[in-house]
């Protein structure tokens, strides 16, 4: 269900960001968020908190049930053409260092094994070094969209509702810390009702290290 109503709200902002003419950068200056975070919300990763979720009505003049319900911008968005066979969308780029996710629109498809081309599946594109040497910059990690994964696991994470980060997560009773591979980038440590400040958006599956020349 939350999966369904991320795509929703996705598709239905998408729809009414382009009705008024309004880039993602022009709605995040107004909103007084990081584009990031309107990107987030773009390809569905999260949604704004409720006094933001106000103000973005204002600005696209339209009201909640416009971004939050089923519409007929919906039902064409399930019509969009499907990725080329084979194929998965890489959508921006996710940090293992100073933490940002700039999940954009779609600029390039990359080959993947037919099990996992589906709307769940998208590839990232490292940036930084904080989960060398497992994942180097320029690396793509392929990420299956959850909103939960277990300790142990490497997974997309947005902490703030803005940052994002790929590292490996670990659970205790009331912590969460995100682990760095690289011994030089401590973890990341919250505890108590901090804990909630960390958002999963996604799991780790594999890697792809691209061939450059």
């Amino acid at each position: 269900m939350k999966k369904e109503y991320l795509r929703i709200f996705s598709t239905n902002l998408k729809f009414q960001m382009d009705k008024n003419n309004i880039k993602a950068k022009e709605l995040a200056d107004r909103l007084g968020v990081s584009k990031q975070t309107v990107s987030t919300w773009v390809n569905g990763l999260n949604t704004p908190r409720t006094e933001k979720l106000d103000r973005l009505c204002e600005i696209l003049n339209c009201d909640r049930n416009a971004l939050l319900m089923k519409t007929r911008a919906t039902e064409l968005f399930d019509e969009r053409p499907v990725p080329p066979q084979g194929m998965l969308p890489v959508i921006g780029l996710a940090s293992c260092g100073k933490g940002v996710i700039a999940a954009e629109d779609v600029f390039e498809y990359v080959a993947a094994d037919n099990r996992y081309c589906d709307a769940d599946h998208y590839y990232l594109e490292i940036s930084g070094d904080s989960m060398s040497p497992i994942f180097n910059d320029g690396d793509l990690v392929l990420v299956h969209r959850q909103t939960s994964v277990d300790s142990g696991a490497v997974g997309v994470f947005i902490v703030d509702g803005e940052e994002g980060y790929i590292k490996k997560v670990k659970y205790d009773a009331e912590n969460i810390d995100l682990i760095s591979y690289n011994p030089y980038y401590p973890p990341m440590h919250f505890e108590g009702p901090d804990v909630l400040r960390v958002y999963v958006v996604g799991k780790v599956l594999e890697m792809k290290r691209r061939a450059f020349p």
